[in-house]
């Protein structure tokens, strides 16, 4: 994941942050997640967790795919971090934006895939 990740920041041009990886258990993670990330805008940090593979019931190549997913999709949260207002945020709009930053995701990796 480290090496997904070094390419997608890379590729979404946030290579100005440090951001890390991390595989963790399923229970580390809210239920029915695959992951999350936390930053910091003024650092410039962030921490991405990535659901272990002893957590995953898919075969192995869409596991990794899957993994690859949830990689992107958190970098794309990273990117709208600072025009999203931490103060208005709410159930609504929470799910608003999981929505829109699937379907970039979804966009990203599958222009990605035609290409290889």
């Amino acid at each position: 994941m480290t090496e997904k990740l070094w390419y997608w920041q890379k590729r979404l041009n946030l290579e100005d942050w440090n951001v890390s990886v991390s595989v963790v258990r399923a229970a580390d993670l809210k239920p029915k997640t695959l992951g999350n990330i936390h930053w910091d805008l003024e650092k410039k940090t962030a921490a991405i967790r990535v659901l272990d593979p002893a957590d995953y019931e898919l075969p192995f190549r869409d596991m990794l795919d899957d993994m690859e997913f949830t990689v992107v999709h958190e970098l794309i949260h990273l990117e709208l971090a600072p025009v999203l207002n931490q103060f208005s945020r709410n159930e609504a709009s929470r799910r608003d934006e999981e929505h829109a930053v699937n379907h970039m995701t979804e966009a990203l990796l599958k222009l990605q895939r035609n290409k290889q």
